[in-house]
C-alpha cells in the first residue's frame, strides 16, 4: 500500500497489527507502531487496542501497559487485551487488579479470569467469580468443568456438566478428558456414547440401535432425549418422537430454547419446509384516535358494492395506510360510517369485490383477507386469510362474472390466481387441535410454502384457526415476472389476466392455467395501472380486440397513456395528458371515456375516440385510486379523506360541452404543452359533492427522556403529548413549533429505552421486544401509585402488559370459571403450557404482587382502546382491539414471554441494572473517609439515599447494636450491594432523632469546576469539621447534585464517562 503511495487507514493499521501478533512478527509490529504516530491514529481507540493486544501477545507487558495508560479512551476490548496479557504471562495479581478496575465487564472478561484461576488451581476464587457473573455462557461452564477436572475433583466437574443449560462439543470433550485424567474409563465411555453414538446413529437412520444405546444410559438428560427425538423426527417416526417427548415430560425433564429450535418433529421427515430459528416474537400495540370511525392515513384503495343482497344498500369500502378497511353506507346526500375491518397489520394496498358480495383485500403484511360483506350487521369479520406471497401484496384483480377467481400480485415478482371456493371452508378450531392442524401458508414474510390456511381475526370476533386439507390449497402461480408487480387487470369472465410492473412490459396470462400468452413491450418505465375492456366482445376477432389502457411514467415531461390492441399485439394510440406520473385509472361501462389521476394532483377525463381531454379537478395530494359510482367518481389520495366529484359519468359529453378541453398529444407531453401555450387548463369543478373526512395522521414523533411520554406532530401541524402507558393524549398544544416544544419538555433523567415507536400507520405503534422491554424501572412514588410503598420498584413493561391484557384476563377467568363449574374442577389461573414456560431461563420478580391488578398509570382507555399486533403460533400476523378479546383466544397466538410475565409474574433474564461507583470526600475537606471500596446500587437510586448513607456513616457516637437495620449500602470486595436507606413516609430524606444536630450533606460529581448560583466555601474556622458557610470569589465551585437525581442520570448527563462513577461528599452548615 505504501509502495503505491497510498496512506493506510486506521482499519489497515489495526488489521496489520493483529496479523503481526498472530504470527509473532515483532519487528513488523514495532514498525507499524511508528506509523501510528506518523499518520495521527493515536486517538483511535481500536488502533490503540490493537497495539495493546500486539504487545500483550508477545509478552511485552511493560510496553503494553504504557500504551494502555496513554489511551485517551478505553473500551472493554482494551481492558480485555490487558487482562489476557497478564493472565498469559502468569501474573494473576495484576490480572485481578485490572479486572477490578474495569468499568465494564463482558463475558470475555469473566471467562478469562475464571480460566486463569482454574489453571492456577484456585477453584474457590473461580467459583466465586462464576456465581457473580450477571449472565453465564457455555464457555463459562466449560472453564469451570475444565478447572475442576484438572484439579481432580471430577464429581464437581460432573455436577457443573449436568447443570449446564446448553452444551457444545467442547463441553463433551472437556468432560470426557476429565474422566480420562481421573482414570474413570467407564464414565468416559458413557459420556462419549451419550454425546456421539446416539446422535450419529439417529441422524444416519439407524434409529433402533440408537434407541438401544439410549436405553442403556444410566442417566438420561435433555441432551440424550433431544438427540433421540430429533432422530425419530427426521427419519419419519413422528409417533415415536411424540412418545419420547411425553416420557421426557413425565420424568420432569423440560425442553429449553435449543429444543424449541428443532422443527423436525413438526415436519416428520419433510425438512424442505423447515425454517431457520427466528428471534422472539414482538408485541406491538397501536394507539388509536378517539374518533375511530375515521382513517388516519392515506387511502390506497376504493371498492364499491352497488347492491347488498341483505338490505339493498350501496356501500363504499376504503382501504388505508392505517391498516384498516372501513365500510360506508352511501346515500344521495352523503356517506355514513358502517363498520371497520381491522385484520391487516400493515398498509392495505388494494381491495376488490368478488362475486358481488365478497370483499378481498391485500396488504403489505403479505396476506390476502376475505370478508363477507352481505351482512349489514357485520362489524368487519375476516372469514379467511390467504398466505402465499413472500413480500408486499400490491395489487388485486377480480372477475365480476366469475365470483371464484381473484388474482394477486406483489413486490416479489409473484402473481397468483386464487379460486375462492377451492380454499378451505372455515371451521372453528377445537380445543384439542394440534399446532400442526393450524399451520399457516407462510412462516413469516419471505418463507413461502404451498399451504393456505383460513384464519379468522376480526375486531369483534375471536381469533380462530381453520384446519387445512391434507395437502392444503395451492393457488395457480403465473410465473414469468422477474421484478415487482404493481398492476393487474382481468376481464369479467376471468379468462384473461394482464400484469405490469417495474420490468416495463405487460404480460398477458390465461388465469385458468397460469400460462403466459403474450408480452407487450413499448413502455420505458414502470407500469403502475391497468384497465381492461370489461365486455370482451371483440376478443375472438382479429381486429380491435380487448382494449387495455396502460399507464407508464417516463422522463421529466413524458407521461403517456397507451392504448393497445391485443389482436395485433401493438400500441395503437398514445395519450400525453398529465405533467407527472399517472397512478390511477377508471373507465365508464362502454370503455369510451377514461378517467386518470396521479402525482400531478390532477384528475382528467379523456375521450378515447376524439382524443379530447379535460381537467376535472385538482387535489392537494397525489391521487392513488379512483372508483365510479352513479353520476360521480370517488377519489382517494395520500390524505386520510375521500371526496366524490360530480363528473357526469352517465353522459361524459356534458362535461366537454362546458369548454376548456384540449387535444391529448401522441408524443411526449412537451409537445402537448407546446400546443397549449398561453392556455393553462382550468378545472371544471371547484368543490366535491361529498367528502368523507379523516383525521390527521402522525408524521413526526420524539420519545421523551422519561420513557413514558411521546411528543407527536400530525399532518395538520398539531403537536400533542401522548402517555404510552395509558394510550391517551395528555396535552394538545395545538399548532406550535415541534422543536421548541421538545426542548421545553426536556428532562434531565436517564431511563433505559424499553420500547420503540414508529408512525408508519399514521398513528403511534409501540413495539415491545424481549428482553429489552423489561429493562426500565421506576419507583412507585415517581408514578404516584396510591397504596403502594414508595420504594417499590415498578417494571414499566410488565405493568403495561398487564394493562393491555386486563380485559383478556378477565374474560379468560370467566370462561375458565364457567367451564370449571360445569366440570366440577377448579381452574389454576395459570394453565399456560409448560412447553412455552420452559423455553428460556426466567426470573421471578419477588417484589411484584402475584395478582392482575392494574395500577392507574397503566390503565388504557376503553373509549379509544389500542390494538394489539403480533404473530400467531405459526408466524401469521394478527391485529385486534384489546376490548374485543373474549377469552377464547389461543395462548399460542401470543408471545410466550408476554404470557409468562402476565400470568406467572416472571421476567426473562435482563442485563445488569446496577451502577458501580466510588464515594470519596471532597478534596481539601476534613470529613472522614467512609470507604475505600467500590459501591454498587440500582441505577434508579436517588442521590438523597446516598446522602442518607453518608449521614449514617458519619455518626460515630451511636452504638452499632442500637442502629436501625433499614440501613445503608455496604461496600463489598470487589463489588458491594446497596440496600434501602432511611426515608420518610413521603419519600423525602429524614434524619433519625439522634442525627438532627448533625450537619447536612452535599453530594458532588468528580469535583468538576463550575460556578453555581448559590456557592458556599470553606472558612478557616470550619476546616476542622469540614463545614461550609460563606462564599468567596477565589473559590472554585463544584456542581451540587440534586437529591432527586438518580445514579443513572448523574452518569449520563454529568459524569459522561465510561469509567465507574465517582461521587464526592462534603458537610455544609447554615444552609
Amino acid at each position: 500500500m505504501q509502495r503505491f503511495g497510498l496512506c493506510p487507514s486506521s482499519f489497515a493499521i489495526s488489521s496489520s497489527l493483529k496479523a503481526c501478533a498472530r504470527i509473532g512478527y515483532e519487528i513488523g509490529g514495532i514498525s507499524i507502531h511508528g506509523q501510528v504516530h506518523k499518520f495521527g491514529f493515536c486517538g483511535v481507540v481500536y488502533v490503540q487496542t490493537a497495539l495493546v493486544d500486539f504487545y500483550s501477545k508477545l509478552g511485552s507487558m511493560g510496553v503494553a501497559r504504557k500504551v494502555f495508560d496513554e489511551m485517551v479512551e478505553k473500551n472493554v476490548v482494551s481492558w480485555n487485551s490487558m487482562l489476557s496479557g497478564f493472565l498469559k504471562s502468569g501474573d494473576l495479581a495484576m490480572a485481578h487488579s485490572v479486572f477490578d478496575e474495569m468499568p465494564e465487564k463482558d463475558v470475555v472478561s469473566w471467562n478469562s479470569m475464571i480460566s486463569g484461576y482454574g489453571k492456577e488451581g484456585n477453584m474457590e476464587q473461580a467459583c466465586a467469580l462464576f456465581r457473580l457473573m450477571p449472565e453465564r455462557y457455555i464457555a463459562s461452564w466449560n472453564a469451570m468443568i475444565s478447572g475442576y477436572g484438572d484439579c481432580g475433583k471430577i464429581e464437581l466437574a460432573r455436577s457443573f456438566f449436568d447443570a449446564m443449560p446448553r452444551r457444545n462439543n467442547v463441553s463433551w470433550i472437556t468432560m470426557i478428558s476429565g474422566y480420562s485424567k481421573s482414570g474413570d474409563v467407564e464414565s468416559a465411555w458413557e459420556v462419549f456414547d451419550q454425546m456421539a453414538l446416539i446422535d450419529l446413529y439417529a441422524k444416519c437412520g439407524i434409529v433402533d440401535k440408537a434407541y438401544n444405546l439410549f436405553q442403556g444410559l444410566q442417566k438420561k438428560d435433555w441432551v440424550a432425549y433431544t438427540a433421540m427425538i430429533l432422530g425419530c423426527g427426521i427419519n419419519g417416526r413422528a409417533s415415536d418422537a411424540i412418545k419420547l417427548f411425553q416420557e421426557m415430560m413425565d420424568v420432569q425433564i423440560y425442553p429449553n430454547l435449543e429444543f424449541r429450535q428443532c422443527t423436525a418433529v413438526g415436519s416428520a421427515g419433510n425438512t424442505a419446509n423447515s425454517v431457520r430459528p427466528r428471534k422472539e416474537k414482538r408485541l406491538t400495540y397501536v394507539l388509536n384516535d378517539t374518533d375511530d370511525t375515521k382513517h388516519c392515513a392515506g387511502i390506497n384503495c376504493l371498492a364499491v358494492l352497488k347492491s347488498s343482497p341483505a338490505d339493498g344498500c350501496e356501500y363504499l369500502f376504503t382501504g388505508s395506510r392505517d391498516g384498516t378497511l372501513k365500510r360506508w353506507a352511501l346515500a344521495e346526500d352523503g356517506a355514513t360510517y358502517s363498520a371497520t375491518f381491522e385484520s391487516h397489520v400493515d398498509w392495505v394496498n388494494d381491495a376488490v369485490i368478488a362475486g358481488g358480495n365478497t370483499l378481498v383485500s391485500c396488504s403489505s403484511d403479505a396476506t390476502l383477507k376475505i370478508h363477507q360483506t352481505w351482512n349489514c350487521l357485520s362489524d368487519g369479520s375476516c372469514t379467511r386469510t390467504l398466505r402465499q406471497h413472500s413480500d408486499y401484496v400490491t395489487s388485486l384483480a377480480a372477475a365480476p362474472k366469475n365470483s371464484n377467481v381473484v388474482a394477486s400480485g406483489g413486490l416479489g415478482g409473484e402473481v397468483f390466481i386464487w379460486d375462492l371456493e377451492a380454499a378451505v371452508a372455515p371451521t372453528s378450531k377445537t380445543s384439542d387441535a394440534t399446532e400442526d392442524d393450524c399451520s399457516n401458508g407462510v412462516n413469516g414474510v419471505g418463507n413461502s410454502v404451498p399451504i393456505t390456511s383460513a384464519r379468522t381475526i376480526s375486531s369483534n370476533n375471536s381469533i380462530s384457526l381453520h384446519m387445512t386439507q391434507s395437502h392444503g390449497y395451492v393457488p395457480i402461480a403465473a410465473k414469468g415476472h422477474k421484478e415487482s408487480v404493481y398492476a393487474l387487470g382481468m376481464n369479467d369472465s376471468g379468462t384473461l389476466l394482464v400484469s405490469g410492473g417495474t420490468e416495463k412490459v405487460v404480460r398477458v396470462w390465461d388465469p385458468r392455467t397460469g400460462s403466459k400468452t403474450m408480452k407487450l413491450r413499448g413502455h420505458t418505465d414502470n407500469v403502475r395501472a391497468l384497465l381492461l375492456d370489461s365486455t370482451g366482445r371483440l376478443v375472438a376477432l382479429s381486429c380491435i380486440a380487448m382494449l387495455i389502457w396502460i399507464l407508464g411514467f417516463y422522463d421529466q415531461f413524458s407521461f403517456f397513456n397507451r392504448l393497445w390492441d391485443l389482436g395485433q399485439q401493438r400500441c395503437v394510440h398514445s395519450y400525453a395528458v398529465h405533467t407527472d406520473s399517472v397512478w390511477a385509472l377508471a373507465s365508464n361501462s362502454t370503455f369510451s371515456h377514461v378517467y386518470s389521476g396521479g402525482r400531478d394532483l390532477s384528475l382528467y377525463l379523456t375521450d378515447l375516440a376524439t382524443r379530447e381531454s379535460i381537467l376535472l379537478c385538482t387535489k392537494e395530494h397525489p391521487i392513488l385510486q379512483l372508483a365510479l359510482h352513479d353520476d360521480g367518481i370517488w377519489v382517494a389520495t395520500s390524505d386520510s379523506s375521500v371526496d366524490k366529484w360530480p363528473v357526469e359519468v352517465r353522459n361524459p359529453q356534458k362535461v366537454f360541452q362546458r369548454g376548456g378541453s384540449f387535444l391529448a398529444g401522441n408524443l411526449s407531453f412537451s409537445r402537448a404543452r407546446a400546443s397549449l401555450e398561453g392556455s393553462i387548463p382550468v378545472p371544471v369543478y371547484k368543490e366535491p359533492s361529498v367528502t368523507i373526512p379523516g383525521t390527521p395522521g402522525i408524521v413526526k414523533h420524539e420519545i421523551l427522556n422519561n420513557r413514558r411520554h411521546v411528543l407527536t406532530k400530525d399532518t395538520a401541524g398539531s403537536v400533542k403529548l401522548w402517555e404510552i402507558t395509558k394510550g391517551i393524549v395528555v396535552e394538545d398544544y395545538g399548532e406550535v413549533s415541534f422543536e421548541e416544544k421538545k426542548e421545553e419538555l426536556f428532562e434531565m433523567v436517564s431511563i433505559p429505552a424499553w420500547f420503540t415507536v414508529d408512525t408508519r400507520l399514521g398513528s403511534l405503534s409501540v413495539h415491545l421486544d424481549t428482553p429489552q422491554c423489561f429493562s426500565a424501572e421506576m419507583y412507585s412514588a415517581d408514578l404516584i401509585i396510591i397504596g403502594k410503598p414508595e420504594d417499590d420498584k415498578i417494571n414499566l413493561a410488565r405493568e403495561t402488559l398487564k394493562g393491555l391484557l386486563a380485559h383478556w384476563l378477565t374474560k379468560r377467568r370467566q370462561r375458565f370459571g364457567s367451564q370449571a363449574s360445569a366440570n366440577g374442577e377448579v381452574p389454576s389461573g395459570k394453565d399456560i403450557s409448560s412447553r412455552i414456560l420452559t423455553l428460556s431461563r426466567v426470573e421471578v420478580d419477588g417484589s411484584a404482587e402475584n395478582d392482575s391488578m392494574v395500577y392507574t398509570p397503566f390503565e388504557f382507555s376503553t373509549a379509544s382502546p389500542p390494538s394489539i399486533i403480533t404473530e400467531g403460533s405459526q408466524g401469521g400476523p394478527w391485529r385486534k382491539k384489546i376490548t374485543d378479546f373474549d377469552g377464547t383466544e389461543d395462548e399460542k397466538d401470543f408471545p410466550w414471554w408476554c404470557l409468562d410475565c402476565v400470568l406467572n409474574n416472571r421476567l426473562p433474564p435482563r442485563e445488569n441494572t446496577k451502577c458501580s461507583f466510588y464515594l470519596h470526600p471532597c478534596e481539601g475537606s476534613a470529613v472522614q473517609i467512609l470507604t475505600q471500596g467500590k459501591l454498587s446500587a440500582p441505577r434508579i437510586l436517588r442521590i438523597h439515599k446516598v446522602i442518607n448513607y453518608v449521614v449514617e456513616k458519619m455518626v460515630p457516637d451511636k452504638p452499632l447494636d442500637n442502629m436501625d437495620t433499614d440501613g445503608t449500602f455496604a461496600p463489598g470486595l470487589p463489588v458491594g450491594q446497596l440496600q434501602h436507606s432511611t426515608l420518610g413516609g413521603d419519600g423525602s430524606f429524614r434524619l433519625k432523632p439522634w442525627q438532627k444536630l448533625k450537619p447536612s450533606i452535599e453530594i458532588l460529581c468528580n469535583n468538576q469546576d463550575e460556578v453555581l448560583d448559590d456557592p458556599y466555601t470553606l472558612n478557616d474556622s470550619d476546616h476542622q469539621y469540614g463545614f461550609r458557610s460563606g462564599p468567596t470569589e477565589a473559590q472554585q465551585y463544584d456542581p451540587i447534585l440534586s437529591p432527586d437525581m438518580s445514579l443513572a442520570t448523574v452518569r449520563a448527563y454529568i459524569w459522561k464517562k465510561s469509567e465507574d462513577l465517582v461521587l464526592n461528599y462534603r458537610v455544609v452548615q447554615g444552609r
